[in-house]
This record gives structure tokens, C-alpha cells and sequence, in this order.
């Protein structure tokens, strides 16, 4: 889901001297305002909208040559660099993403598809208390050389901290030539909320079309800064911690998917290993069956 860069010459003042700025988020083809959009500022400070498609963000956090984002779950995202502070859109308006169906080659009768299931298979009810800004990520395999595309995502979360309606990332990466992290995405990354708090959220990215990796590839969850989420901190086994999504976990998974490993990152090539756990993520691939 790729956005498109724009930049703004001309948009209306605003008043001089203010801390917080607005911005107002609006369908393109039903001008209604869009509640679960998000500003991004060098994609590292996050504002999200209010209940009246609002936007409220620091403007003392915005120079000029700055990349600013406004994004949504269903939307296509809109990018623009900042080239004066004082002339920022009032209004952005998101364009929705038109689903379309994939072109399938009928004259071979002998191609097939399926659809499979990758990544967890084994489940437990273990909980990893989640910290801001830090990604956590599955890799999946692809040793039997599977040819076709990434369908859907599934994300086991949890709720120990009364949070699982909490905002977060999803994000998908090939793996590294000659290493065992996550390398180049394979799309835009993605902020979602589990807003009816199910305990697996998933999400359709067929329209996508992502090939399946020869190499297998890396589903990652991704927290946001400390900022977005509440400031007063939830009592939750006994101790206190913030109101970050949980995320679910297997112990000792290698019986069951001895290729597949979890890893933890913070900052943006940082990457180690977690041992010993697989975070509950899976990926439906339509793949090609002769």
C-alpha cells in the first residue's frame, strides 16, 4: 500500500505563536471525517485523530524538510515535506483503497491454488508484557520453495493490561541475504487499533499482492512511542505497567517449527534474538499447486 509524496506551496496561515497545531481528516469521495487516522512526523512522533477526525500535534517538533504522513487503515497515505511550518494543510483528505480482484491465467488448467496456514501451530495462553517502541517479530519459513502471496496476517494479542484496543503496527520484511533478521519491507507498514478486542486480529492484505519469499519472511508487531499510549498506568498481575497491547507467546516451540524464531528489535536495524519462544503470528498464503 504505497502512499504519494506531495508538497504543499500554499495552504491557509495559522495563528503564530501556538504550541499545538490541528489537522482534519476527511474521506476524499464522502467528505466525512476519518476517526483512526494518524499523523506521523519522520515516522518517529505519532499523533493520532480524535472523534471529529481531528489531529492535534506539537508543532514545535515540525522544520522545514521534515516528512509528514497522514494515514489510515483502509486509505491510501498521504506524504508531504514540510517546506514552511506556517503553511500546513488545515484539511487532508484520504483517497480509499479500491480493492481489486487478482488476474488469474485460466489457460493453464492445470495450476491450482490453494490456501495454507504458516507460522504458529502450537499455542499457549503465555503473555509477553510489551514495552513502547519496540518490535517484535516472527520469521515464517519458506523451505518447501512455495510460490504465491501473502494473503492475510494473524496476530495472537493478549489483554493483560486492559489494552488490547490499543494502537500498533503491523509490518512485513524479507529476510537479510546472509543474516537471520528482518531486511528490505515488503510494504508500507501499517497502524491498526484491535478495536472489537478479539483475541486474533488479523488483517487482509491481498490487494497487496505480495510475493512469498523464497527465503520466508518476517510478520513484525510494533508498538507505538510511549506518547500514544495512556498515561496512567494499569495494575496487572500484581505489578503496574503501561496500557501497551500484549502479545501472545509459545515456550519452547522447536518441536513444532524447528525453522521458524522469533526476534525482538528497538530502533530501526537493532535485532536480537528472543530463545526459547515464538510469538503467536500467521500469515494465509494462496499459493500455486500442480
Amino acid at each position: 500500500m504505497k502512499g504519494f509524496l506531495l508538497v504543499f506551496l500554499y495552504c491557509p496561515l495559522f495563528i503564530f505563536g501556538q504550541e499545538k497545531r490541528s489537522i482534519k481528516v476527511t474521506d476524499a469521495s464522502t467528505k466525512a471525517v476519518i476517526l483512526n487516522a494518524n499523523l506521523s512526523i519522520n515516522k518517529a512522533d505519532y499523533y493520532p485523530s480524535d472523534e471529529n477526525g481531528n489531529i492535534q500535534f506539537d508543532i514545535t517538533k515540525v522544520k522545514k524538510g521534515d516528512s509528514l504522513s497522514v494515514s489510515c487503515m483502509g486509505y491510501l497515505t498521504v506524504k508531504f515535506v514540510v517546506e514552511n511550518t506556517s503553511l500546513l494543510p488545515q484539511e487532508v483528505s484520504l483517497n480509499p483503497i479500491v480493492y481489486e480482484l487478482n488476474e488469474v491465467n485460466v489457460t493453464n488448467k492445470n495450476v491450482k491454488q490453494k490456501e495454507l496456514t504458516l507460522g504458529t501451530k502450537a499455542f499457549s495462553i503465555s503473555q509477553e508484557f510489551t514495552h513502547a517502541s519496540t518490535k517484535y517479530g516472527l520469521y515464517i519459513n519458506n523451505n518447501e520453495k512455495l510460490i504465491g502471496i501473502i494473503k492475510e496476517i494473524r496476530i495472537h494479542m493478549r489483554n493483560g493490561a486492559k489494552s488490547i484496543d490499543m494502537p500498533f503496527k503491523i509490518r512485513l520484511f524479507a529476510r537479510k541475504p546472509n543474516s537471520k533478521y528482518p531486511g528490505d519491507e515488503l510494504m508500507d507498514e501499517i497502524i491498526a487499533a484491535n478495536l472489537k478486542g478479539k483475541s486474533w486480529f488479523s488483517i487482509d492484505i491481498s490487494h497487496l499482492n505480495i510475493r512469498l519469499p523464497e527465503d520466508g519472511f518476517f510478520i513484525v508487531f510494533q508498538t507505538m512511542p510511549s506518547e500514544y499510549y495512556s498515561k496512567v498506568p494499569k495494575k496487572a498481575h500484581g505489578w503496574t505497567i503501561a496500557r501497551v497491547p500484549g502479545l501472545a507467546f509459545t515456550s519452547f516451540p522447536k518441536s513444532v517449527n524447528k525453522d521458524n524464531y522469533s526476534v525482538i528489535g528497538i530502533g530501526e536495524n537493532n535485532w536480537m534474538s528472543k530463545k526459547n519462544l515464538e510469538y503467536q503470528m500467521q500469515a494465509t498464503v494462496l499459493v500455486n499447486n500442480k
